[in-house]
């Protein structure tokens, strides 16, 4: 978090908002408690990282297991299959350790969304094929004139 004052927000408000759009600003005022200003999106995605930890942490002491507490909360991993679903659960509680120790929600959140994303497709139907051929080594392709 970078820091500048109150004084060159008022002469410089777009240049201020525009550094804070990179990166949390923190506003120091003389005679008041310091603000800090940080872009929308990245306030939506802590805030949205910290409801999931919070819920899991509540839930985790409530079934005292984290992998039960996940699939309590999140319904949309019954249609993982069983594998997906046990990376799933060791994702989810290294991450939530680590990011409440480290106080960064954002990878926790990531990766919970991810994972939703792969249950809503396989609730639309859309499922990886399992003939799909991967290379050992990349073709060279030359490149078009």
């Amino acid at each position: 978090m970078t820091t500048t004052t109150f004084t060159d927000f008022l002469r410089s408000p777009k240049e201020v908002a525009s550094r804070a759009e990179k990166d949390a600003l923190r506003i120091t005022r003389r005679d008041a408690a310091d603000l800090v200003l940080v872009s929308a999106e990245a306030f939506e995605k802590r805030t949205a990282g910290l409801s999931i930890a919070s819920k899991l942490v509540r839930a985790t002491i409530h079934t005292r297991d984290v992998r039960s507490a996940a699939a309590e909360l999140f319904s949309w991993v019954s249609l993982l299959g069983d594998e997906e679903r046990e990376q799933f659960y060791r994702e989810i509680e290294d991450l939530l350790w680590a990011s409440s120790e480290l106080g960064s929600f954002e990878e926790l959140r990531s990766t919970v969304q991810s994972w939703k994303g792969t249950a809503e497709n396989y609730a639309a139907g859309i499922r990886p094929r399992a003939d799909i051929e991967w290379f050992d080594d990349l073709p060279v392709v030359d490149r078009p004139e």
